[in-house]
């Protein structure tokens, strides 16, 4: 996920990122947010078999997991990178906490996603969403503005 070798200095470009579904997954209440470098229409935030695989392998992960007393809450990321096709799943744990998976699609296998093992967290772009659901969780859980039902209608869509 190194960004940096796509981009020169001064050469950003802003991303659009769309909140794509909000939804119950074997019982996770998620969040599901597109990013895409390349987007080949302003309606167009994912190809459509790479937001379905990226969901697959999301909502596979989350199949059967135990939660601690926040609940099943998060959010997804999917991202169509310079690089490569990126997918975060991410869960809210302990009421603090934020458990992170990544995994990686190469453009020549563009739905085939695999764990990274690698020490990346993510990249700006997908930083901006953790950035926007962790000010959301704390907001509407943490200090009791509005509760669960308030997080989960609390969105991001923008051009970052």
């Amino acid at each position: 996920m190194d960004h940096a070798n796509d981009l020169a200095e001064g050469d950003y470009r802003p991303r659009p990122i769309r909140h794509l579904s909000t939804r119950t997954v074997h019982g996770w209440h998620l969040k599901t947010y597109g990013i895409n470098a390349m987007p080949q229409r302003s309606d167009d935030v994912l190809d459509p078999d790479v937001e379905a695989a990226a969901a697959r392998v999301g909502h596979g992960l989350l199949e059967g997991l135990e939660t601690s007393n926040t609940g099943r809450y998060g959010f997804l990321i999917i991202h169509q990178g310079g690089l490569a096709n990126w997918l975060l799943v991410n869960r809210w744990a302990e009421d603090i906490l934020l458990r992170s998976e990544l995994f990686r699609a190469g453009h020549d296998a563009p739905t085939d996603f695999q764990p990274e093992t690698s020490d990346l967290i993510g990249c700006l772009w997908e930083l901006e969403v953790v950035d926007f659901e962790r000010r959301a969780w704390t907001e509407a859980v943490i200090k009791g503005n509005g509760g669960v039902d308030r997080y989960m209608a609390t969105v991001l869509n923008a051009d970052v």
